[in-house]
């Protein structure tokens, strides 16, 4: 895309969330966690990597109001007064807690704590996007129904889909297998096929067959099932067969056209860094870590953020609520002040936290948060 391109996106985008383009100078600091590299079907319905249908890929960390605000705070200190042996060279998230400790242990150590307390005492803000790979996989699907009428019920569709495929997951990933999803070639099969793939689905499950969402999605894909000519393909046609995600690349673009008058300080990603060389904008750059104390906190950050949502996905709301009556202080007050991190960026700008993710599980992760941070 070209930079007027890119412009217009921007300001696209800020309209249909209904806030105000983003013009200020700000210097954010990036690192990622949960990077597959490839996220790939296999014939048969499998998938190559499990771990990428449970963890999320996040990219965020820290933005200053300036970069003499971020020159001026002072992240060796906080690094300083972790106690990290002599021969570290750069503190990364390993380093708050051995990998193999709980999360209950985890959440309560004193390294997280002084991480979290630090920005929150700073002058940054946090800023995050968090990519849920089998939803962003299936949404194309949804996109290609070319219904005008779907509007306002859009992510509640999308919703829906992925909500059906999670639960149904093996027989779902057969189908999309079957015809090499998502480089489809036989597309009037592949809508009568997912037709009945629905409809197995809402007559065996119970907790789809009088879910109003689904039955709209059903009913939807029936019609466009019925009408071929009417069928918008383009997204889910001429793709990397089985290739669900191959690159995460927009999401390193996404915040440079959006805070278009920003700088970008992104850690060094040797798989990242080619596939931008033609991006038109030149508000980046790629940094080294090692040189870069604010990327080794915003690593900590997003490996903090990333064990919480685990965390929540891998408990069921009792759990959580029961966990929470048990929780000791130092939890609590951590928990609480990642959540008061996020609501003051969010309150800042709407386009600091950025969620691809299915509307039911960010409810249910908001949910939890009022939980343990009641």
């Amino acid at each position: 895309m070209t930079k007027e391109e890119l412009v217009e996106l921007r300001e696209m985008e800020a309209a249909m969330h209904q806030v105000k383009p983003c013009d200020e100078k700000w210097e954010f600091y990036y690192d990622e966690t949960g990077n597959c590299r490839k996220f790939r079907l296999k014939e048969g319905g499998d998938f190559n990597n499990h771990d990428a249908l449970s963890r999320y890929f996040i990219l965020g960390g820290l933005v200053f109001d300036s970069k003499d605000d971020a020159l001026s705070s002072n992240p060796q200190a906080l690094i300083s007064s972790l106690g990290l042996q002599a021969n570290v060279t750069e503190l990364k998230s390993h380093h708050l807690c051995p990998t193999d400790w709980s999360f209950e242990y985890f959440i309560r150590q004193d390294r997280v704590t002084k991480v979290v307390h630090w920005i929150f005492n700073s002058k940054a803000n946090v800023q995050y996007s968090v990519e849920n790979n089998l939803y962003y996989a299936l949404v194309d699907i949804v996109d290609s129904l070319n219904k005008p009428e779907m509007g306002e019920m859009l992510f509640s569709l999308k919703d829906a889909l992925y909500r059906a495929a999670k639960a149904h997951l093996e027989d779902f990933a057969l189908f999309l297998s079957n015809y090499g999803f998502p480089d489809i070639t036989q597309t009037e099969n592949f809508w009568l096929d997912l037709t009945n793939t629905l409809d197995d689905i809402a007559r065996e499950d119970d907790s789809f067959r009088d879910d109003s969402w689904f039955s709209i999605l059903r009913t939807m894909v029936k019609d466009n099932a019925r009408h071929p000519a009417q069928q918008e393909n383009v997204l889910i046609m001429d793709n990397e067969r089985f290739e669900l995600q191959d690159t995460y690349v927009p999401f390193y673009m996404r915040p440079c056209y959006t805070f278009l008058y920003a700088h970008h300080n992104f850690d060094e990603e040797k798989q990242i860094i080619p596939q931008m060389s033609e991006f038109a904008l030149n508000n980046y750059c790629f940094v080294d870590s090692v040189n870069e104390p604010l990327i080794q906190v915003s690593d900590c950050f997003v490996s903090i953020l990333s064990k919480i949502l685990f965390f929540f996905d891998s408990k069921s709301f009792s759990e959580i609520e029961e966990y929470s009556k048990n929780m000791d202080a130092v939890s609590k007050q951590n928990f609480r002040t990642m959540f008061s991190l996020i609501a003051r960026a969010d309150a800042k700008h709407k386009f600091l936290i950025h969620n691809a993710n299915a509307i039911s599980v960010l409810a249910d992760h908001e949910k939890k948060w009022d939980v343990v941070v009641g």
